[in-house]
Formats: C-alpha cells, structure tokens, sequence
C-alpha cells in the first residue's frame, strides 16, 4: 500500500519504476506465507529477503524524489516525502534492531514510520483540499463575474432599442434587491432576486423596434405584440443553468395580483414571491423615470399609486415595502436623474 500510495502521489510517472518492485513485494509475501504455514521456514527467516526488496523501493523512491526535485513537481508532495523519510528512517533503525537480533522492538519502528506517513499523508490530502475549496472558489467568482458581464451586455441590447428604458434593468434591479431585504430574504435569495430582475426585460429583444420606439399610443395590435415579451424572456433564459429559476422574472413579472396580468394570469401567491417583488420595483421604475409619453412623476404621486394598486396589481406587502422605502427617502434619491429631470 505504501509503494501504491508513493506511486499515486507522483501521478505514475515512475510506474516503472514502482510496480515491478510491488509485484515482487507480493510474492515474496505470499510465498513467506506458504513456506510458514506449510513449516518449510519460521516466517522470520525469510525476513532478510524481504527486507532486501523494502529497502529496494526505498532506494527506487529515492531516486523518483531527486528526479522530481530536479523537474519541480516534488512541490505537488513534499508532506508526503516528508512523512516518507520519516518512515525510512524508523525502517532503517527497525533493521538495525532486527540484525542485532532484538525482538523486543520487532516490527514497533515500522509500525511508528506507518503512523508518521499516515499523518502526513493525512495532513497533504487536508491541505489539497483547502487549495482546491479556494481554486474552486476563485473559479465561481470568477464566473459570477463573466454571468453577471455577459447579462448587462444582454441588457445594454436591450436598452440600444429605446433611449427610454436606458437604465431601467439595473434600477429594477436595484431597487428589488432593497425590497427583498425588507422582506427578509437572504443575501443568497437577494442575489437570485438582483439578476433575475437584471433580466426581467430581455424578452423586449425580441419585439420590433418601430413598436418599442413608437412615441404614440400603441394600437390594440401593437400592444399584443408588447405582451409576448414575457414568453419570449422565458424562451431566452430558461436554459440558462447558471443561475436557478431565473427565467420566472422574465415570465411573471407583468402577472397582477388580482389575476388580471399576463402572461399566464396567475394570482396572489401563484405568482412567484420574486417575480412580485420585480413588479412593485417595475412599477415604481415606470413612475421615476422617464418615457416616451411623460417625465418622472413627483414622489408623492408615486406614493399615492403604490398605495392605490397594492392588492390589486402589485402584493399588498410588498408593495408596503416599497412605500417604507418612499418614506425614508427624504431627498428622492430612488429615481432616474438625468437633465431634464435634476429639478423634479
């Protein structure tokens, strides 16, 4: 076990050089075995010869270990050559003690050498397993970061097609993540709440640009139009594995409490709890922010509409987060500001 152990550690690069010497290693154990029980030889007689092929795998590890030193990859195992020498060390004194023909301490040295490798075996294998949990978790973030990179490219395609939705995915998403913690919800379920908003418009990809940039009222036709970017969010991010169920913002978030919404006319709490937190925060960013048709609305009427359609389009509770948030902000800092509505 040993040999196969030393033989791991090195990834096998010196297979060669180690089977050979372990297929010995066994049958010269077995044979000693059969000789013993069959009373040909006292086990202890056969002992030099296996001795002789120990100390043969201990020189041929020796030779392996200064072929790695001189390569650089006795870094990936130096605990283990450590716990080796030690064991070598305690097999060396074991031979000394068996030439000097003592059996008080038969067997003890190696059995301490066995232990030592173990430990340090055993303090490798805790010390891999660190630098892996920190080179996987380098690995997530990083890939957080790509997500999160190649999501805001997504909504910045989506906002190229009207200069009124310019910056109304990340406020959503801003502003839902604040919801989610007034309603308690984990750092972990705010995260899955920031992106899913991130993404709540993405179906809007896929509606022609004469609609979404029409500066009129749309026509019944054109509004049905408008209506199926829900679904075609849902078509877009329902592969996506990396982060879970976050295709339900893009489906839900225009679903109405009272079940007059779209696209499924879910009601109450058939709606998914983040997608009725998009939607407070989808409505109050349609109020505070620019459109086609009108400017950011006076904070006090925004309130008065939250309050107005709570429990009717939007969840009561959430909705009575939101208006927490209007109440502690004072100085109407939660709204888009550009030029033309710095004074409102």
């Amino acid at each position: 076990p040993l040999i196969m152990y030393i033989n791991y550690t090195q990834k096998q690069r010196y297979a060669k050089l180690h089977l050979p010497i372990v297929a010995v290693n066994i049958l010269c154990f077995a044979i000693s075995v059969i000789l013993h029980f069959t009373g040909t030889i006292d086990f202890n007689q056969f002992l030099p010869i296996m001795y002789a092929v120990f100390f043969t795998e201990i020189a041929a590890t020796v030779v392996s270990v200064i072929l790695d030193i001189k390569s650089g990859d006795i870094k990936d195992y130096s605990l283990v050559i450590c716990g080796f020498i030690g064991f070598a060390v305690c097999a060396v004194i074991q031979v000394i003690e068996y030439l000097n023909k003592s059996s008080i301490f038969n067997s003890l040295c190696i059995c301490i050498g066995a232990l030592f490798i173990l430990v340090m075996a055993g303090i490798d294998t805790i010390k891999k397993y660190i630098d892996r949990r920190k080179e996987i978790d380098q690995n997530l973030e990083k890939a957080e970061k790509l997500t999160y990179q190649a999501m805001i490219t997504l909504v910045h395609a989506i906002e190229a097609k009207d200069e009124y939705t310019k910056g109304h995915s990340t406020r959503v998403a801003e502003y839902s993540t604040l919801l989610a913690r007034k309603a308690g919800l984990s750092e972990e379920e705010q995260e899955s709440v920031f992106y899913m908003a991130t993404l709540h418009d993405i179906g809007k990809i896929g509606i022609a640009d004469n609609i979404i940039n029409k500066p009129g009222k749309l026509t019944d036709e054109e509004y049905a139009v408008i209506k199926t970017h829900p679904e075609i969010g849902y078509d877009i991010l329902k592969n996506m594995n990396e982060i879970k169920n976050i295709e339900c913002g893009a489906r839900w978030h225009h679903e109405r409490f009272d079940g007059e919404g779209y696209p499924d006319g879910l009601s109450g709490e058939e709606i998914p709890l983040f997608a009725r937190i998009i939607a407070v925060a989808d409505t109050y960013d349609a109020m505070t922010s620019n459109r086609s048709y009108r400017e950011v609305l006076p904070q006090n009427k925004v309130r008065a509409e939250i309050e107005r359609v709570s429990g009717t389009q939007l969840d009561p509770i959430i909705a009575h987060y939101m208006i927490e948030l209007i109440d502690e902000d004072k100085d109407y800092q939660l709204r888009q500001i550009t030029k033309q509505t710095k004074n409102v």
